[in-house]
């Protein structure tokens, strides 16, 4: 952590929430966010450094204590899945599949949309004071990113029947699908 908050130029020493969504964006309702960071107290940042490149989601959530999303509706958030990734406790509200992805995940709560209790399951997070068990359980559910590419092959597979070849990993030098017919 401490390295990646240097690399961000953030405190060493300060309890950091993040909200990596659009502030701007109704949808994603800063406001809840911002609220129960101002009830939870003076010694928390909340950092808002949207928009970040997909390639630095992981440096900030490394950095990060704790990752909230407050938003009204998702589907399947990515950033919920990036964060157990990177081991980052999570404080969402109750969309898309984020309940399923985070249950039983000890650091993680699923919560409605209160300010006092998006506060309280931050001040519950912060104390948890660790990483999470996220990645294991994002293996569990067979969101690993080997599984995932091994199913899109099939059904890449299903749809062009004939074009496309699998390889599972044999080696760590080949791609997880490989093109068999250049008219592909």
């Amino acid at each position: 952590r401490a390295e990646a908050r240097e690399a961000l130029g953030w405190a060493i020493d300060r309890r950091i929430v993040l909200f990596l969504g659009d502030p701007g964006c109704g949808r994603k309702n800063f406001k809840l966010c911002w609220d129960a960071v101002d009830q939870v107290g003076e010694d928390v940042d909340l950092m808002t450094p949207y928009p970040v490149s997909h390639e630095k989601v992981g440096l900030y959530l490394s950095a990060s204590d704790l990752l909230v999303l407050t938003s009204f509706r998702e589907g399947s958030p990515n950033v919920v899945k990036e964060a157990m990734a990177c081991g980052c406790p999570v404080v969402s509200t109750d969309v898309g599949d984020v309940k399923w992805l985070l249950e039983g995940v000890e650091g993680c709560r699923v919560v409605g949309i209160s300010v006092a209790e998006v506060a309280d399951a931050i001040c519950g997070c912060l104390a948890f004071n660790r990483r999470t068990r996220g990645r294991e359980k994002l293996m569990e559910l067979g969101l690993g990113s080997e599984d995932v590419a091994f199913r899109l092959a099939g059904i890449y597979r299903q749809l062009v029947p004939g074009k496309m070849g699998v390889s599972y990993l044999e080696s760590s030098q080949q791609p997880v699908w490989a093109k068999v017919d250049d008219t592909f």
